[in-house]
């Protein structure tokens, strides 16, 4: 989990960066930087939505009852395979863990 947890963290900094260069290059005060490429706005909104998954999930991290966090990863994933994978409740990094990928 803590792997998951690092690697969500490091795609919203890089998700913060390539929209703080896209805005600097929107206004024009980007002096010498390069436009975000394609790949990476893509990536870059991929991750915002993951942000509304991502607060839930920490509310039950920091609830001091024993095996809540377990019990919601469990929930999350069971009502995403029910759904046909329709619905997302966990974070990318986080499905690819439970998922073994």
């Amino acid at each position: 989990m803590k792997k998951a947890t690092h690697a969500e963290y490091k795609e919203t900094l890089d998700m913060a960066a390539t929209l703080g260069r896209l805005m600097e290059h929107q206004l024009g005060i980007a002096k010498g930087k390069d436009l975000p490429s394609e790949e990476e706005i893509a990536a870059a909104f991929d991750q915002i939505k993951d942000l509304p998954k991502f607060l839930p999930f920490f509310t039950i991290v920091f609830i001091p009852v024993p095996g809540i966090t377990e019990m919601y990863i469990l929930l999350a994933y069971s009502i995403e395979r029910l759904s046909g994978e329709s619905i997302r409740l966990l974070p990318s990094n986080f499905s690819k863990m439970v998922k073994g990928k």
